[in-house]
């Protein structure tokens, strides 16, 4: 889930961290805070909500800078999950390259160790083969010496 740095969302919704830590869940990695886009999104939206419910409670007129400083600082923060969303995007499709390329590389060696597998069974075969003959060109020998020795008793 995309995130940006705690300090750059205080900055630009004018929420207190306290705030902010009572209603959200936070990161922390390499000793920066960091909150999720989307929650501090809902966090912000349900503020402008609690405002826009006490102006009209109080009976007073929404003035343009409010409506007009909302949609700024909504805007920065949908910019900001679009553009966490790309790059975790492009993470995935180079992460996704690089397991395709290992996995065809991974096919090409075990494509190749069947080649050399199926080329050292076809030697063996013959190897096999071979030592059937000698072992029928031995007994053949042995047995015309043992004929010709019973022949001369």
């Amino acid at each position: 889930m995309p995130y940006m740095p705690l300090e750059d969302f205080l900055q630009a919704t004018n929420l207190t961290k306290q705030e902010i830590e009572e209603k959200t869940n936070l990161v922390n990695e390499n000793e920066s805070t960091f909150i999720f886009i989307k929650d501090g999104i809902n966090l912000f939206l349900q503020k402008i909500e609690n405002q826009l419910v006490a102006i009209q409670m109080n009976s007073k007129t929404l003035e343009p800078i409010f409506l007009e400083k909302t949609l700024q600082i909504l805007t920065f923060l949908y910019e900001q999950l679009i553009a966490q969303s790309q790059t975790q995007d492009l993470v995935l499709q180079e992460e996704n390259t690089l397991l395709k390329d290992t996995l065809l590389e991974l096919q090409e060696e075990a494509q190749k160790k069947d080649k050399l597998l199926a080329k050292k069974e076809e030697e063996l075969e013959q190897k096999e083969e071979e030592i059937r003959f000698l072992k029928r060109k031995h007994q053949l020998m042995w047995g015309k010496i043992g004929n010709m020795g019973m022949i001369k008793e």
